[in-house]
């Protein structure tokens, strides 16, 4: 089947009997992420989402096997069933795996994306702690699940996620060995269903309630990760708006409370090192790998050296690592302006 463009995605849909034909379809093109293509289609007074696989990127030399797709209806499944009727991401509604299109259904309109919105200098804390929430969740409900662990050993998503922390080797090839450490760290503290796509780019937030999309990358692995992850993308907005710092540590703190009052025990010093490290990890792939975020193309230089003084110390509370990288950020603010 090709791939499917505003004008086919109504009949699409009316084919697999999603909706009926009998009044108007509107089809509203989406941003879709990097290797997708993505549309908010209205019809039979309901609003869906269409996402469609593609093999590979227009905007970017991403790669991954397109059987993602499968691996991603999956993990939405999974992730619902593990977390429970109040999950904050989409309902599946219908998974083709021929034409690799799964249609689910959408966020309210009203709906505003979190990246943007941090971008503005707007936060919203309840929404952090909300996303803290569904990550420990989906952590603590997975942990020792030996069929879990089996169906997500692997999955050809994960490729973009890797592909974008090995990449920082091509630009800082000092780092390759570190890198390579801490990817292997991931491996063998694999205990859990792990999101690894936690971003303020794939989390939709109306009100205090938060809906949270992509679920391409995840796989078993290291619960640690989703949190370096995730609190990295809080710190790295920060580097091109450093007056708004101190706000965006407050987001992540509050992130890291949601994720800490819904685990039955406290992270130990092993996994806030780990984390320490993904954290670090991500500072660079964002900044200096295949997949560089334009707000992040002036700062490179100084995002790679806040990201090399993590790496180098030894933290063993969450609140120390966003506490220095906070400090890092007015030392890397004169420097570019430097």
């Amino acid at each position: 089947m090709p791939p499917l463009d505003a004008s086919t995605v109504g009949a699409y849909l009316i084919t697999r009997g999603v909706v009926t034909g009998a009044g108007r379809v509107d089809v509203e093109p989406l941003s879709g992420g990097f290797i997708n293509s993505v549309f908010r289609v209205t019809a039979d007074g309901r609003e869906y989402v269409v996402k469609q696989a593609l093999a590979e990127s227009s905007r970017t030399i991403l790669r991954a096997d397109i059987r993602r797709s499968e691996m991603e209806a999956r993990a939405m499944s999974a992730i619902r069933r593990s977390v429970g009727p109040d999950c904050p991401i989409p309902q599946m509604l219908v998974h083709d795996s021929a034409a690799h299109v799964t249609v689910m259904t959408a966020a309210p309109r009203s709906a505003v994306l979190y990246q943007d919105e941090l971008m503005a200098g707007r936060c919203h804390p309840a929404a952090a702690r909300g996303v803290g929430a569904y990550a420990a969740r989906l952590h603590e409900s997975t942990t020792g699940d030996r069929s879990l662990a089996r169906r997500f050993a692997t999955n050809p998503g994960f490729a973009l996620r890797d592909q974008t922390i090995r990449s920082v080797a091509a630009t800082l090839p000092d780092l390759r060995d570190i890198i390579d450490t801490i990817l292997d760290r991931d491996r063998a503290h694999a205990c859990a269903l792990v999101d690894y796509d936690i971003t303020p780019k794939n989390i939709l937030v109306h009100g205090e309630a938060v809906t949270k999309l992509d679920f391409e990358c995840a796989k078993w692995g290291d619960p640690a990760f989703d949190v370096g992850l995730a609190l990295a993308h809080f710190l790295l907005v920060a580097f091109s708006r450093p007056e708004l710092t101190a706000a965006l540590v407050d987001e992540a703190r509050a992130w890291y409370t949601g994720y800490t009052d819904h685990r039955a025990a406290a992270p130990d010093r092993g996994f806030v090192l780990r984390a320490k490290d993904y954290l670090a990890a991500t500072m660079l792939a964002r900044s200096n790998g295949d997949l560089i975020f334009d707000f992040l193309e002036p700062h490179r230089a100084v995002v790679a050296a806040a990201a090399r003084c993590l790496l180098d110390e030894p933290h063993d509370r969450i609140e120390s690592v966003l506490e220095r990288t906070a400090g890092l950020i007015p030392a890397a603010a004169g420097l570019d302006q430097g």
